[in-house]
C-alpha cells in the first residue's frame, strides 16, 4: 500500500537521510558490533579472521577480545598456544576474574601438574639452541642459561648467572630504599594472595614486600631473635635430642610434619622466651599446609569466591595472627609505641600489628616453611637409598656432628628451599 511503502522509506532512512536506505540485517540494532554479537560466535568468528567488515567491537562485545586472541594469534599452526605474542595477547585480553597474568600461571602451573623440574623449566632442552643450561665437552663443564626470557610469564627475565645475581643482590637495597624497584607479596617466584593476609596490614602479605621504612623497624627485631651464637646452637641440639627421646614420640619420625612442629616450637621460643605457645603445633602445620597451597591457588579466582570456599584457613590464619598481635603488645609495644607515633611503619595499624605479621611469617613461611624443607632436603642424603643417582649423593655418608655446617650448607646449595628473589623494576 503506498502509505505504508512512504511510511517504511521514511522510518528507513540512512544516516544521510536517504529514504530506504538504512540495512535491515537486525532487529536488535542498527550498529554492526551490536548485530554481530546477537548473531552468535560464527559471526565473531567470520570478524576475527577479518572476513568482515573493517569494525572495532573489541570494547562492546564481552569476551570479543579474548576469541579474537585465540582465533588470531594462538591459532596458528604449527605454533600453536606457543608464541609470545599469543601469550601477551592473553595476558592483555583474558580477564576471567583470575588475579594473574594467564602467561605466568601456565609456566608456574607445568611443575606442580606436570612434575617438571625447575632446571628443566627454565633452562629445558628447548633452551639449549639459545645458550640454555648443558654440558659442554669441550670444557667439562655445564654453561650457558645465564638469563632466561619471558620466564615465567611474559615480560619476566630470570637471571641465574651467579655472579649476576650476587650483584643484583648487592645492589637491590639502595634501588629498593630510593624507589626504583618494587615487591609484593611474593614467596620466592610463588605470587600470594593478599586476601589472607589482614587488611589493617598495608601492604597486605609478607614481610618481603614491606616498605623500605617498615623493614627498618622490623628488622633489628629478627636479627636479635635468629642470630644464633654457640649457646643458642648447644641450646638446639639438646632440644632435638629431647623431642626425638620424648616417650610421647612415635618409633618413626614424619618427613615433613614431625619436623615442622619442633621448628614451628623452636622459632616461637625464639621470639617470646617467656610466653607459653598459645597455637596448638598439630593445628598450626595442618593449616600452614593448607595456607602455602590456598594462598596460591586462589590467584586462579575471584576474590569474593576465594573467601567464600577457603573461610575456614583464613580464619584459623587471622586466630593465630591476633594471638600474634597479643604477645607482641605485652613484650614489645612499649619499644614499639615511638616508631608508631613517627608514622614509621606507614599505613599498617601499628607497629605492634607489623611486627606480629613478621611473627606470622616466620613461622608459617620464611623459616616455618623454608627451614623444614632445608633439613628434610639433609636428612634424606643422609638416611635415604640414593643409588638411583649414581654418584651424585655420597653413599653411606657419615655427618661430623662437630661441625655439621659444611654438609647442611651444601645440601642447601642443592636443594634450594627459595628458587628465586624477585622484582619488578615497573609496579604492576
Amino acid at each position: 500500500h503506498p502509505v505504508f511503502w512512504n511510511e517504511w522509506l521514511e522510518h528507513m532512512k540512512d544516516k544521510n537521510g536517504a529514504p530506504g536506505g538504512k540495512m535491515m540485517q537486525s532487529y536488535n540494532s542498527n550498529d554492526w558490533c551490536d548485530r554481530m554479537d546477537a548473531a552468535g560466535w560464527v559471526m565473531d568468528l567470520v570478524d576475527a579472521l577479518g572476513m568482515g567488515p573493517d569494525k572495532d567491537c573489541e570494547s562492546k562485545i564481552p569476551g570479543y577480545a579474548l576469541f579474537k586472541c585465540v582465533t588470531g594469534q594462538c591459532l596458528t599452526w604449527p605454533n600453536l598456544f606457543s608464541t609470545e605474542e599469543c601469550w601477551q595477547c592473553l595476558d592483555e585480553t583474558a580477564n576471567l576474574g583470575q588475579q594473574l597474568p594467564v602467561s605466568y600461571m601456565k609456566d608456574m602451573l607445568q611443575f606442580p601438574v606436570t612434575g617438571k623440574g625447575y632446571t628443566e623449566g627454565w633452562c629445558g632442552e628447548e633452551d639449549v639452541a639459545t645458550g640454555g643450561w648443558h654440558f659442554d665437552a669441550s670444557t667439562g663443564k655445564y654453561e650457558g642459561c645465564a638469563t632466561t626470557e619471558n620466564f615465567p610469564g611474559v615480560g619476566s627475565t630470570s637471571v641465574q648467572l651467579w655472579e649476576t645475581a650476587k650483584q643484583k643482590m648487592q645492589e637491590m637495597v639502595s634501588r629498593f630504599a630510593e624507589g626504583e624497584i618494587w615487591r609484593g607479596n611474593e614467596l620466592g617466584f610463588i605470587i600470594s594472595n593478599e586476601v589472607f593476609w589482614p587488611e589493617e596490614l598495608q601492604p597486605r602479605g609478607v614481610l618481603l614486600g614491606a616498605s623500605p621504612s617498615q623493614h627498618a623497624v622490623v628488622r633489628p627485631y629478627l636479627d636479635v631473635w635468629f642470630t644464633c651464637d654457640a649457646e643458642c646452637a648447644a641450646d638446639l641440639k639438646e632440644s632435638a635430642r629431647d623431642w626425638q627421646a620424648a616417650e610421647t614420640r612415635p618409633e618413626k619420625m614424619s618427613i615433613q610434619a614431625d619436623v615442622k612442629k619442633w621448628v614451628f616450637q623452636e622459632l616461637f621460643k625464639r621470639v617470646f622466651p617467656f610466653a607459653s605457645n598459645p597455637i596448638d603445633a598439630d593445628e598450626f602445620v595442618a593449616n600452614q599446609n593448607s595456607v602455602v597451597s590456598l594462598s596460591t591457588i586462589s590467584q586462579l579466582l575471584p576474590d569474593d569466591l576465594t573467601l567464600r570456599k577457603f573461610r575456614g584457613p583464613i580464619d584459623t590464619l587471622r586466630s593465630h595472627y591476633q594471638k600474634l598481635v597479643h604477645l607482641t603488645r605485652k613484650y614489645y609495644g612499649e619499644d614499639l609505641a615511638g616508631a608508631t607515633r613517627a608514622g614509621k611503619c606507614g599505613r599498617s595499624r601499628s607497629c605492634v600489628h607489623q611486627l606480629a605479621s613478621a611473627v606470622l611469617d616466620t613461622l608459617y613461611f620464611a623459616g616455618g616453611l623454608s627451614v623444614p624443607s632445608a633439613i628434610s632436603t639433609g636428612m634424606w642424603v643422609l638416611y635415604a637409598d640414593t643409588s638411583k643417582y649414581g654418584d651424585t649423593f655420597p653413599h653411606d655418608h657419615r655427618l661430623d656432628r662437630q661441625d655439621p655446617l659444611p654438609f647442611f650448607y651444601e645440601s642447601m646449595r642443592f636443594f634450594a628451599p627459595v628458587v628465586g628473589f624477585p622484582w619488578w623494576e615497573q609496579k604492576p
